[in-house]
C-alpha cells in the first residue's frame, strides 16, 4: 500500500485536502525562492506533485457526495466541465499575464492565498462525508431539493 493510499484511508476527506493542498500551495512557493539550488528546487517540486496527487483523488471523492442525491451526476457534471475549462484557461493566463507582470514567487503567494481561503471557506461550510452513507449527507444537508411534480 503507497503512502497516499493510507493517509487517504486514515484520514477525513477535509483533513487530506486542508494538509495537501497548504503543503502543495507551500511547496511550489518554496520551488520558486530555491530554483537557485537545483537539488532543493527537486525536492520542493517532488513535495508539490505528491501531495497534489494526494489531494486531487480526495477532491473526485468529496465533492460529489456534497450534492443532494438527485443532483449529483448533474452536479458534479458541471463542476468537472468548469474544471476542465479553468485548467485550459490558467495556462494562458499565467504565460501571458501573471507570471510576466507579478513574478514567478508572487503568483504562486498568491495563489497560496486563495489556497487558503477555500480551505477556510470549506472547514465552515462544507460537511464531512467520508465514511457516512450517501442518504446521511444528504438528509443533513441545509437545502433540501424540491420534490418533482
Amino acid at each position: 500500500m503507497t503512502t497516499a493510499d493510507k493517509v487517504i484511508q486514515n484520514l477525513p476527506w477535509r483533513w487530506v485536502v486542508t494538509i495537501g493542498g497548504l503543503l502543495a500551495a507551500l511547496s511550489i512557493f518554496t520551488f520558486t525562492l530555491q530554483l537557485h539550488l537545483p537539488l532543493a528546487a527537486q525536492i520542493w517540486i517532488l513535495v508539490f506533485g505528491f501531495t497534489t496527487e494526494l489531494v486531487i483523488p480526495v477532491i473526485q471523492a468529496y465533492v460529489p457526495e456534497l450534492y443532494p442525491t438527485l443532483l449529483r451526476g448533474t452536479g458534479f457534471g458541471w463542476v468537472s466541465t468548469v474544471s476542465r475549462v479553468c485548467s485550459g484557461l490558467v495556462p494562458l493566463i499565467f504565460g501571458s499575464w501573471l507570471w510576466p507582470v507579478f513574478g514567478l514567487t508572487n503568483t504562486f503567494g498568491v495563489i497560496g492565498l486563495f489556497v487558503l481561503v477555500s480551505v477556510i471557506w470549506m472547514w465552515f461550510t462544507m460537511p464531512e462525508t467520508k465514511g457516512q452513507l450517501l442518504d446521511q449527507v444528504d438528509s443533513e444537508e441545509k437545502i433540501k431539493v424540491p420534490e418533482v411534480l
